[in-house]
């Protein structure tokens, strides 16, 4: 129903009185800092729903108004209201917070984070349990290709979701054309508060709404099915759940507080980093004679012109990776390196973090909870999981410098050491190997003694091992032949009996029973595959990756309620990968010794434990000392 004036106190009452219900909202914008919220979509199942409209249509009776704002959130300032009406307008606004502030509801929302934003915007923090249908729909099935509410309701609900709206925004031009950051194409962002109320309505209630709480209860059903189905010491997956839930939280609080942008610096950066890929450019297009594009045909024929034969992957293809053109001696590889990189920190970075920054140079990215198969957080607007980790000596700028704290905090950065490694020989028991990384030795230098070879021949093999290299990019990589290529690795695994036997039953596994799973009970789904080739690579760094993102999970979640219960200041501002980086308040550096012991702590390991290295800084994210803040 279309909540009135007049129906306004019933309708909040009757919602008062169900435990578990879906929330939507609707908005004027996708950038909960620049844009506003003008409808909170209420539902319970398909024939309960309630639909409140903050939003002043010019054919709406002013007695049926609902403001949210004294002024409305048009452009156009349509309405004013006398003292009477500002005073209902706060009767409201506090039951409404209310009911949507009960620590003993459990909502369920589609990309939960958006609305709580929006909401908070208006102040309105939800509270109780807050399941994002998103995330545990990822948790249910790791491989479908989308975990928005279209593509959930059409596989699990068989409801296709409405096009009305934008079927109207189409026709009648209610959207710009906006560049997303990363996307090739302009999208267009829709003026969903200018459409008709009554079609808006249509929409939001019996569609969105509706569908959202239909999910959330077909997830719970599903969640309960993969548990009664778990035996044989087969991990249930609701502890996993729970702390996906919580993690939404963590998240959301990570994104309201932000990153502060050091922007003077940033605007440096993308100046000088502009200037060497354009130079890198005019360089490339004189020594070939053919205008550059990154792509391996016109690289192809860039270096054939130069005398250059390009090297091939598995499939006969030319291949321009960074290994490759590492080993190639001519100026036109250097100029495609120089062009990558600078092109890579002034558009992904710089130039975005100046975009998507609010008017107070703080960063609020997007960290995505259901955004990789295998479980691993990811981020956009923009893509702060890709920072390289440490600036070459000949960088003049470095991306993480870019990053500076808030006053009176400092950053502190606890990084999980060689941590997928030390999980693949925990699970593999490679006990020679063990011993060593015990005793304190490197991981890689433990396994290169091990094998007989150096170092950075053994990182590699750990890196293809848990990232699905073959002997082709090992051999590029490391300028050997193939065929020295085949026989280190032949070595390798011989060398390590236990590796091999762990790789290859986790590999049986997945060809034979359809899945696999990882320390904490997260299913990976692994059906034939139709090209008659069986699964290779991929479930051995699946279980890897996936269960040390699970670590890291579980980590921010307890690190989060420790600060919760101490009522302190600190809180986490970033996770990249294996380092939660984190504004520790300058009168709180006790807490750092606590937020390593609980990193430590997380995983029940059998021969390796996982070790966490302090790292922090009081200038940037860039320029850290080891150890612990005094």
């Amino acid at each position: 129903m279309l909540v009135t004036r007049s129906t306004f106190h019933s309708a909040v009452e009757e919602i008062s009185q169900i435990p578990d219900l879906a929330i939507d909202t609707e908005t004027t914008g996708l950038r909960w800092w620049k844009a506003n919220l003008f409808s909170i979509i209420i539902a319970a199942n398909r024939n309960r729903w309630w639909y409140f409209n903050f939003n002043p249509y010019p054919p709406l009776p002013k007695t049926e108004l609902i403001p949210e704002k004294v002024k409305g959130t048009w452009e156009e300032q349509l309405y004013t209201y006398d003292s009477k009406e500002i005073l209902l307008l706060k009767e409201h606004k506090e039951e409404i917070v209310k009911v949507l502030s009960d620590p003993k509801k459990l909502w369920y929302l589609v990309n939960a984070k958006f609305d709580m934003h929006f909401l908070e915007n208006e102040g309105i923090k939800l509270g109780g349990k807050v399941h994002c249908c998103s995330a545990i729909g990822r948790v249910i099935r790791n491989d479908l290709l989308n975990y928005g509410m279209d593509a959930m309701a059409k596989r699990w609900l068989q409801i296709p979701k409405s096009d009305e709206v934008k079927d109207y925004c189409d026709k009648n031009k209610l959207f710009t054309l906006v560049q997303r950051p990363g996307k090739k194409q302009k999208s267009r962002n829709y003026f969903f508060h200018k459409v008709p109320l009554h079609t808006i309505v249509k929409y939001a209630g019996p569609g969105d709404g509706v569908i959202t709480s239909m999910l959330g209860r077909f997830q719970e059903d599903a969640i309960s099915r993969i548990d009664l189905s778990a035996t044989n010491g087969v991990p249930k997956v609701a502890p996993l759940v729970e702390n996906e839930i919580k993690l939404t939280r963590v998240l959301y609080d990570m994104e309201r507080v932000g990153v502060l942008l050091d922007i003077d610096y940033v605007k440096e950066a993308l100046a000088y980093e502009t200037e060497i890929y354009k130079s890198a450019l005019k360089e490339y297009q004189e020594l070939s004679g053919i205008e550059f594009s990154d792509h391996p045909a016109r690289h192809a024929k860039a270096l054939r012109s130069c005398g250059i034969d390009p090297a091939k992957n598995e499939k006969g293809n030319p291949t321009f990776s960074d290994e490759v053109l590492s080993t190639i001696e001519h100026p036109i590889a250097k100029a495609i390196q120089r062009y990558r990189a600078s092109h890579k920190k002034a558009g992904t970075y710089y130039h975005t973090f100046l975009e998507l920054a609010d008017s107070e140079g703080v960063l609020h990215t997007n960290w995505i909870q259901y955004g990789t198969a295998t479980g691993r957080l990811s981020c956009r607007a923009p893509a702060l999981q890709t920072l390289e980790k440490e600036a070459a000596p000949e960088d003049k700028y470095h991306v993480r410098r870019s990053f500076i704290q808030f006053f009176n905090f400092l950053w502190f950065c606890p990084d999980y050491d060689q941590m997928e490694y030390r999980m693949m020989l925990d699970y593999a028991g490679e006990k020679d190997v063990i011993a060593q990384v015990l005793d304190g030795m490197d991981v890689h230098q433990a396994m290169a003694d091990m094998v007989g070879i150096s170092r950075d021949k053994a990182k590699m093999l750990n890196f293809l091992l848990l990232y699905g290299g073959g002997k082709s990019l090992l051999a590029s990589a490391l300028s050997i032949s193939e065929k020295e290529a085949k026989e280190l690795i032949e070595t390798y695994f011989g060398k390590l009996p236990n590796v091999a036997k762990f790789v290859e039953t986790v590999r049986h596994i997945a060809n034979t029973r359809g899945w696999t799973y990882n320390w904490m009970g997260r299913r990976y789904s692994w059906p034939k595959r139709t090209d008659g080739r069986d699964w290779y690579t991929q479930p051995p760094n699946y279980l890897i990756q996936g269960g040390c993102s699970d670590v890291t999970k579980i980590a921010m979640v307890k690190i989060s309620e420790m600060f919760k219960k101490k009522k302190a200041r600190s809180r986490i501002q970033l996770t990249i990968h294996d380092v939660i980086p984190t504004g520790l308040h300058k009168d709180e550096l006790e807490l750092a010794p606590e937020i390593i012991k609980i990193m430590e702590e997380v995983y029940p390991f059998k021969y390796v434990p996982l070790t966490a290295g302090p790292e922090y800084s009081t200038t940037n994210l860039g320029d850290k000392i080891k150890g612990l803040p005094n």
